[in-house]
């Protein structure tokens, strides 16, 4: 088989280079390459140098790195931009041509949608636009966490890899161009993007708290002017309050605020100060999130 550069970041990632070695073996590596990716908790770059030393892997940091032109590449988690070819192939975190873009993961949870998937495609010119040479695809349901999605999504990963493997090794990977009527985009997203509107509905919120959850940072909110972090909630069922303010805590229940929002109510059951403190039991009603 010839052999594959991977240039990779991110858990899943790694973990879909575990199993191709696995599978397949190390000595169809060419080389691995990667960078630290400081927007999340758990990021495995360390265990990356250790996994390549193993196993003799070469391992180059992206600065480092000229691709050589010869051999299949398979770009994971890649958040740079790279030249393409028709022997670049590209795993995306969803069913192009829909949530082409960024955090199409977070994205989708944040929206409520029912079924998740991966894609691999010939990368091209523009992102995410390249033919698709294979989905796979399977259903959720809420509440779920982004870990958790994360864990569901990775054996789909695996199942592409193989899918790929076998092309490559029969000379037969075949791809379809996608439909550019069905595309949709999934934007960046940033510190902002993390926090708390208090007037969407309890459901939203809810979905937004668990998407941005480990090995993400967390939402954030304003109480009484300090920034915390919310990391769960559960919906509460809703009340009637003549005059809702979003954001606002109507009771505590066992320490735990009980909070309007746009439509419906949230208790928070994991709430922490900026410096990691646990911030519960809270004591003062007269108390707001912003």
């Amino acid at each position: 088989m010839t052999k594959i550069e991977f240039l990779i970041c991110g858990r899943r990632a790694f973990d879909t280079v575990k199993h191709f070695v696995k599978t397949v073996g190390a000595q169809s590596i060419s080389v691995l390459v990667t960078y630290a990716d400081k927007s999340v908790l758990n990021d495995p770059y360390t265990e990356l140098i250790e996994f390549s030393n193993a196993n003799g892997i070469e391992l180059k940091h992206k600065n480092d790195y000229i691709y050589s032109g010869n051999n299949y590449r398979i770009v994971i988690g890649w958040q740079r931009m790279i030249d393409t070819d028709n022997r670049t192939i590209v795993l995306h975190d969803s069913l192009l041509p829909r949530y082409r873009g960024f955090a199409p993961l977070v994205n989708s949870l944040c929206k409520g949608e029912t079924s998740l998937g991966v894609t691999a495609f010939f990368a091209s010119g523009e992102y995410d636009m390249g033919p698709i040479i294979v989905q796979r695809e399977l259903s959720i349901k809420y509440p779920i966490t982004i870990l958790n999605a994360m864990e569901h999504i990775t054996p789909l990963y695996f199942q592409i890899i193989d899918y790929v493997v076998e092309g490559i090794k029969s000379g037969d990977l075949r791809s379809t161009e996608q439909d550019e009527t069905k595309a949709s985009y999934s934007l960046w997203r940033d510190e902002e993007d993390y926090r708390i509107n208090w007037s969407l509905d309890a459901k939203e919120i809810e979905r937004m708290i668990n998407a941005v959850g480990f090995p993400y940072t967390g939402a954030t909110a304003l109480l009484n002017g300090a920034l915390v972090k919310i990391l769960s909630v559960q919906e509460e069922a809703d009340l009637y309050i003549e005059n809702r303010v979003p954001g606002k805590i109507i009771f505590i229940s066992n320490g735990h605020p009980v909070v309007a929002c746009g439509h419906g109510v949230l208790k928070i059951v994991e709430l922490i100060a900026g410096n990691g403190q646990n911030l519960l039991p809270i004591k003062k009603l007269r108390s707001r999130f912003q």
